[in-house]
């Protein structure tokens, strides 16, 4: 007949289903509840307080009460209890066991009744905090350079502008620090990829040990770093910091055990003296470097606006100079 088909169907949910009378007494539990509690024998006439006892969610309980006493539904679907039901362990306790819960008014000859329905949610949540990961995850793939960790040209462009618009706030000043490697496709040629991924990635833990404050660095492009020096009051402060860098690269490393000595030369630019947007910095610092360079390895130099033309024509006439010996001109 149709009331033990309904009562079949109950019992075949995947969700664990309970009915408690006016007395908050359970007076049925289906089969899902009856094997995940492993009771012994049905917890049948016991108060919902004595059948779990593990339970402490004063809300469940308050809406249990008002189901039975005004006939009012709740559904706690949205809101996770930090007390898992018992029924809801798990043998292995460091993971995190979430459910939800819907209480629904049954009226029978003028008294109520409480439906309960619990739903393990643990999946859906655990998948939602998967989502999450994912989603922070993309987003650093997306800021910071993956060989290194540090910003990538794209998210560090982003900070430097962000400091821009500060330092104009608040009428202060910063410096810029362009660097590469000098001759790093060398080590590359001459020692593989590998050696030189890691020679790169001691580079950017080295450097990272100078900054201080809300200094930042960042890695735009093969060998080439980039150094936001934060609240800068005169030029002495990025030269000693350029100095203590040069310092760094007079030692030779243990690279995947050999011993590499690389130079470095460095560009600095000055906000607001020599650029007043990210894009005039950026390149005014590389000019810098390229001039510095054209002293040699081991040498830092602060932007000017004299160099400008000499440095753009120095590169131009490199580039030419390129372009004709792969065309064998």
């Amino acid at each position: 007949n149709v009331p033990q088909l309904a009562m079949l169907a109950v019992d075949a949910l995947d969700n664990g289903v309970m009915i408690f009378d006016s007395q908050l007494r359970m007076v049925y539990l289906n089969n899902w509840v009856q094997e995940s509690c492993l009771f012994v024998e049905p917890p049948l006439e016991m108060e919902f307080s004595s059948v779990f006892p593990k339970m402490k969610s004063r809300r469940v309980h308050r809406a249990l009460a008002q189901c039975i006493k005004f006939g009012l539904a709740k559904k706690i679907a949205t809101k996770l209890l930090k007390q898992p039901f018992p029924f809801f362990q798990d043998q292995d306790t460091t993971k995190v066991i979430k459910q939800s819960i819907s209480i629904y008014p049954l009226e029978l000859k003028g008294t109520y009744y409480a439906y309960v329905e619990i739903q393990n949610v643990t999946h859906t949540y655990n998948r939602e905090r998967e989502l999450q990961a994912q989603a922070v995850h993309l987003q650093r793939l997306a800021n910071f350079d993956p060989l290194t960790g540090l910003m990538n040209r794209r998210f560090f462009t982003e900070q430097l502008a962000v400091a821009v618009d500060r330092s104009v706030k608040q009428g202060t000043r910063f410096s810029l620090l362009v660097l590469d490697l000098d001759k790093f496709k060398s080590v590359n040629d001459n020692y593989g990829h590998n050696v030189g991924d890691e020679l790169l990635r001691r580079t950017s833990a080295e450097l990272k040990k100078l900054l201080v404050g809300n200094d930042v660095i960042g890695r735009i492009g093969g060998d080439e770093f980039v150094i936001l020096l934060d609240d800068v009051l005169h030029e002495e402060q990025p030269a000693m910091l350029a100095g203590k860098i040069l310092s760094l690269f007079n030692e030779k490393w243990s690279i995947m055990e050999r011993r590499l000595k690389v130079g470095t030369s460095i560009g600095i630019a000055m906000f607001p003296v020599y650029g007043t947007h990210s894009g005039a910095l950026l390149k005014h610092a590389d000019l810098a470097m390229f001039s510095a360079k054209q002293l040699g390895s081991g040498k830092f130099q602060f932007y000017s606006s004299a160099m400008g033309n000499n440095v753009l024509h120095r590169i131009e006439l490199e580039n030419d100079l390129r372009m004709a010996i792969e065309k064998e001109e």
